[in-house]
């Protein structure tokens, strides 16, 4: 838009430098007839004229009036030199212009240049970073690979010596149970030739049934000499298994009066006795082939301290016969 306003000027000012240097007629005849006066003006591009005339009263008559002429050659001159300055003006801009424009183009180029550049700076770059990492994924590919292979070497070679080991382990087995089988072998060979001979042991069970007693009595409530008037006489009986377990509890008044009182002392010789089941204390002498056995004995109510059982009150001995061989 504004290369076309300088261009608009321009022809502006180049045609009133035309019509300045060719001088054009600046007046025309007028003429009048009539009774009505008509006035022509003549006007330039920088500058009007007025003539005055005066009206001639008559119908018949013509003349013709000449406009004054006007010496106007150092208004022309100025007009000229303001155009030409104008003009110089108008083409300094111009250029100013055009070397703008041009110096903004140049600039353009210059960036378009650069940016280019830098475009393929960077496209190199990129080039260059994608061909590095197509190197280092091919060298990280190669050396996954020499792992993979180092590893299943390894694998093989731990499996061929858990192999080994296996079978050595598998014939030292062998070898250990071939050598055991031959030593029972000789040691049943060596006991067939001895000649076998029955023997006996005896298991006393004397201590264990006084033991038993005594913790039956020391089981017994404080208030058993209370209720069990003196010179009464209660007898029991039970069976103990081997797994200390008691069963069939008896409780018997032998000697002296049953009632309240005295039935008493039975429940609390029944407690005592109950009390025993699967204590330590009804473990079964070692070496026995019991598997149960009755226990029985009895409690007196005396006026005097109670006495402990001992062995000597008891008459139990176990037999067993085994064999051997001589």
């Amino acid at each position: 838009m504004r290369v076309l306003s300088i261009i608009a000027v321009i022809i502006l000012i180049s045609a009133t430098m035309f019509i300045t240097i060719t001088k054009p007629q600046m007046h025309k005849r007028i003429v009048f007839g009539g009774a009505n006066i008509q006035v022509a003006e003549t006007k330039t591009e920088t500058e009007a004229i007025e003539t005055k005339v005066t009206p001639v009263q008559t119908e018949t008559v013509k003349k013709e009036v000449e406009v004054q002429k006007v010496d106007n050659t150092d208004f022309q001159n100025e007009l000229r030199l303001k155009a030409l300055e104008a003009l110089a003006d108008k083409e300094a801009e111009l250029k100013l212009a055009q070397e703008k424009a041009a110096n903004a183009e140049k600039r353009a180029e210059a960036d378009a240049k650069k940016l280019k550049q830098q475009q393929e700076a960077e496209e190199k770059a990129r080039k260059q970073a994608e061909k590095q990492a197509k190197k280092e994924a091919e060298e990280l590919a190669k050396k996954q690979s020499q792992l993979e292979k180092e590893q299943e070497a390894a694998q093989k070679q731990a499996e061929k010596k858990a192999k080994k080991a296996a079978e050595e382990q598998a014939k030292k087995a062998a070898a250990e149970k071939a050598k055991k089988a031959a030593e029972e072998q000789a040691k049943k060979q060596a006991e067939e030739q001895k000649k076998l001979v029955e023997y006996q042991e005896t298991i006393l069970w004397n201590q264990w049934r006084a033991t038993v007693c005594n913790k039956v009595a020391s089981k017994l409530d404080k208030q058993f000499t209370a209720v069990a008037p003196p010179g009464t006489i209660y007898t029991y009986s039970f069976n103990v298994d081997k797994n200390r377990r008691i069963t069939n509890v008896t409780v018997k008044i032998s000697k002296g009066y049953v009632n309240t009182s005295t039935q008493q002392g039975v429940n609390m010789i029944k407690y005592a006795i109950n009390s025993l089941n699967l204590s330590s204390i009804l473990t079964f002498p070692s070496g026995t082939q019991r598997t149960s056995v009755k226990v029985e004995s009895g409690i007196e109510r005396t006026a005097n301290q109670s006495n402990s059982l001992n062995a000597n009150s008891f008459n139990d001995v176990e037999t067993i016969t085994k064999q051997k061989y001589e």
